[in-house]
């Protein structure tokens, strides 16, 4: 019978050929040029991945709604020029629900206690929403109907009329020892704010379905019992003219044409009198 015979392997011989592969490799132009483009294409995946997040970041920013009511803003002003010819610059006081109410809840000798007001505006809305600064809409392009914009005419106008409440009621609270004013702006995008829109101490409801208020509360400082209690919200009072005027409201346009125009009557001609042809 035949024998196979097998060739005997000399390990002697293929010692260190593995070694000498790899040298030859990296020597190897050909390996070079393969480890280059997948290097260069990590390198250009990176940055493509940089470039990608950066722009979505960066338009997100654009169109991020600018604390306005916090003093920042691009193209709003928060100054205000009196009858007088005095300038002012005002800064908003921005308040949650709960910390209107513990404002409103006055007691006896509330002229002594700045945290407890006389009388108390309110603006309530969506901030996150409230696009009142035209830089909002920055570089895109008008005659492109895909492009959204999101700049609301009307909310502009209700800040610079915010803006002129608040500078005369800082001039009133000055000439005015009697009584103390403030306006709170409430944020209903933060925590229970937005409850204060159905709260029937300022003039809501459930079924209300607005995103807006503006609401005025007489703090009654008068009670004997030293707990203090709320008059408001005053919905409307009788003017000089003997004719009514509304100074609540939660629809956007008519607080930015009437509302503040009325609260200011109210305030500086007729002194928070209700009915001032008594």
């Amino acid at each position: 019978m035949a024998q196979i015979k097998r060739k005997k392997i000399n390990r002697a011989s293929t010692k260190g050929q593995g070694k000498l592969k790899a040298k030859e490799t990296l020597k190897s132009k050909k390996f070079w040029i393969i480890f280059s483009s997948i290097v260069l294409g990590l390198a250009i995946i990176g940055v493509a991945i940089g470039l990608i997040v950066y722009f979505v970041t960066a338009d997100d920013d654009e169109n991020e709604i600018q604390d306005y009511f916090g003093g920042e803003a691009t193209n709003l002003s928060y100054d205000y020029t009196y009858a007088s010819g005095d300038k002012t610059t005002v800064s908003f006081h921005k308040m949650s629900y709960e910390g209107v109410m513990l404002h409103n809840n006055s007691q006896t000798g509330s002229d002594t206690n700045d945290t407890l007001v006389d009388y108390i505006f309110v603006f309530a809305a969506d901030l996150s929403s409230f696009y009142a600064d035209k830089a909002i809409d920055d570089g895109k392009d008008k005659t492109d109907d895909d492009e959204t914009f999101y700049y609301n005419e009307t909310a502009n106008k209700v800040f610079n009329q915010l803006v002129k409440l608040q500078a005369e009621i800082d001039l009133y609270n000055e000439n005015h020892d009697d009584y103390t004013v403030q306006l709170y702006i409430v944020d209903t995008s933060i925590g229970n704010n937005a409850s204060i829109l159905a709260s029937g101490t300022f003039g809501g409801s459930d079924d209300n379905e607005s995103n807006y208020l503006f609401s005025l509360i007489d703090v009654d400082s008068s009670t004997s019992d030293n707990n203090g209690g709320v008059k408001g919200p005053i919905k409307s009072y009788t003017n000089e003219a003997g004719k009514t005027a509304s100074v609540w409201s939660s629809d956007l346009n008519e607080i930015a044409t009437t509302m503040v125009n009325n609260a200011l009557i109210l305030m500086n001609t007729q002194n928070f009198d209700l009915d001032a042809t008594d």
